[in-house]
């Protein structure tokens, strides 16, 4: 009679199915064990079987035999036990990722288009903004942690609109839950590169994005802030007016 552990493991007059008590493999005949709200069921206690049934006593036997760590020499008779036993090892043993643990924050405002900071005011409209704010991986502690951020910024007037991408750094220095945060990245945009009579000359189709925040938390997930960007190619172009935009936004943090 092979012991692991506290388990004990007695074969049942059934060739090769365990009976499984309470975490532990006993004898059919002799023991007592739970019924199905966890008190005590004897053996001789009338109207009442002592003998599982066959599919309930490969189920908790393959659970002990885990625990037990018996591993790929639980079987029956057939393969399919230590196939199953496998499987259950390896999928408990999966990491799980939760979506707090990849996304940390999502964030939409609305932008005044082309604010003359910086620049000349060219072009109208107002401009949706929504933004996704990720978890920071490991590596990224170098450079105190910056989250990735992946945004969108929408004109509705037609004029130039824009996805972005890049790190947000941000920083509350005080237990007052006034916060600060910069955004260094890329963007990709719609409007015009060369000459035009209208709208902003920005020289070349991707561009450096930077962007400034000031906010306040409402809550432990809330936070609302003024927010301001701009977009240029740092005069690596013939044309380089840039765009600023300037608004409002929430946030929502998981």
């Amino acid at each position: 009679m092979p012991a692991i552990g506290h388990y004990c493991v007695i074969y049942s007059k059934q060739p090769q199915i365990p009976l499984v008590v309470d975490g532990d493999i006993r004898d059919h005949a002799t023991d007592q064990r739970p019924d199905e709200n966890g008190s005590p069921l004897l053996a001789d206690e009338p109207g009442k079987a002592n003998v599982m049934s066959d599919q309930k006593q490969i189920d908790k036997g393959r659970a002990a035999a885990i625990r037990a760590g018996m591993g790929p020499w639980f079987s029956r008779s057939s393969t399919h036990g230590p196939l199953i036993a496998g499987l259950l090892v390896l999928s408990s043993g999966a990491p799980t990722v939760a979506a707090d643990e990849v996304i940390s924050e999502l964030k939409v405002g609305i932008m005044s288009h082309d604010v003359s900071v910086l620049g000349s005011n060219e072009e109208q409209g107002i401009d949706v903004n929504a933004e996704i704010l990720f978890a920071s991986p490991e590596f990224l502690s170098a450079i105190w942690s910056p989250r990735p951020h992946l945004g969108l910024d929408i004109n509705t007037a037609g004029d130039t609109s824009q996805l972005y991408l890049g790190l947000t750094w941000r920083w509350q220095p005080f237990e007052f839950p006034l916060w600060g945060a910069f955004s260094t990245g890329g963007s990709a945009h719609t409007g015009e590169t060369g000459k035009s009579s209208r709208d902003k000359e920005l020289g070349s189709r991707v561009l450096f994005r930077q962007a400034l925040e000031i906010g306040y938390d409402l809550d432990d997930q809330w936070s609302t802030s003024v927010y301001f960007s701009h977009i240029s190619n740092a005069n690596l172009a013939d044309e380089n007016e840039g765009l600023n935009n300037l608004g409002l936004r929430i946030g929502f943090r998981f």
